[in-house]
C-alpha cells in the first residue's frame, strides 16, 4: 500500500495505470495499492478528492471513507470527509455511484449529492450545483448557502491558519460567494 499526504494550502493531482485521475485538496491522505487486484480497484480517502474513473467492467472501482464505500461506474464525483467535520458530502458530476453505509445502500444521479451526518448515522440526497462542490480543483472557492463554520474550516485548511471563533455564535449563519483559491487569505 502507498500512502499520499496532501499538506495545508495544496492540492496534487495523479494518475492512475488505469486511466483514472485523482484531485488530491488540502490535509487530505489517500491509501491505495501500488498495483491493484484482478478483481477490483479500492482506495481510501481522509480528507477531499475528486474523482473521475476510467471505465472497467471487470475491476469496479470503490472508495472507502469513514465506514462508507462508494462503488463507482464510470464517473466524476467529488468527496468531501475530513477529521473535524460532522459530514461527508459525496456530489456526483457525471456517471453514477453506489453508496453504501451500514444496511443502507443508496444510488446516485448526476447532479446529487449525498450528506451523512456521521453522529446522527442519517443519509440525505439532494439536488445540487455538482461544479460547486467540485470547484476547488480548478482554482477556487464556491460557497452557496454554506455554513459559515464550514467555510472559516476550508479557509483554514487552505492558509494554514487559525480562525478564532465560537461555534455557537456562527452556527447556522450561511455565507455565498466565490474567490480565487490562490488569492492571500486578506481577500477573504
Amino acid at each position: 500500500m502507498q500512502e499520499i499526504f496532501v499538506p495545508k494550502g495544496q492540492v496534487n493531482q495523479i494518475f492512475l495505470a488505469d486511466g483514472t485521475r485523482i484531485w488530491i485538496n488540502s490535509e487530505t491522505r489517500l491509501t491505495l495499492p501500488s498495483v491493484f487486484a484482478p478483481n477490483e480497484r479500492v482506495v481510501k480517502l481522509n480528507g477531499e478528492a475528486f474523482f473521475e474513473v476510467a471505465k472497467d467492467k471487470n475491476r469496479p472501482f470503490k472508495v472507502e471513507v469513514k465506514g462508507q464505500q462508494i462503488k463507482v461506474f464510470g464517473t466524476s464525483f467529488n468527496v468531501r470527509a475530513y477529521d473535524n467535520s460532522n459530514k461527508i458530502e459525496t456530489t456526483l458530476e457525471t456517471g453514477s455511484i453506489q453508496l453504501k453505509v451500514g444496511n443502507q445502500t443508496t444510488m446516485l444521479k448526476p447532479g446529487e449529492q449525498s450528506l451523512f451526518n456521521k453522529t446522527e448515522k442519517q443519509l440525505i440526497v439532494s439536488k445540487v450545483e455538482a461544479s460547486t462542490f467540485s470547484s476547488w480543483k480548478d482554482g477556487r472557492f464556491e460557497f452557496q448557502n454554506e455554513d459559515l463554520v464550514e467555510v472559516f474550516k476550508v479557509v483554514q485548511r487552505w492558509y494554514d491558519v487559525d480562525i478564532s471563533y465560537d461555534e455557537t455564535t456562527f452556527r447556522g449563519m450561511h455565507f455565498s460567494g466565490e474567490i480565487k483559491r490562490n488569492n492571500d487569505v486578506n481577500h477573504f
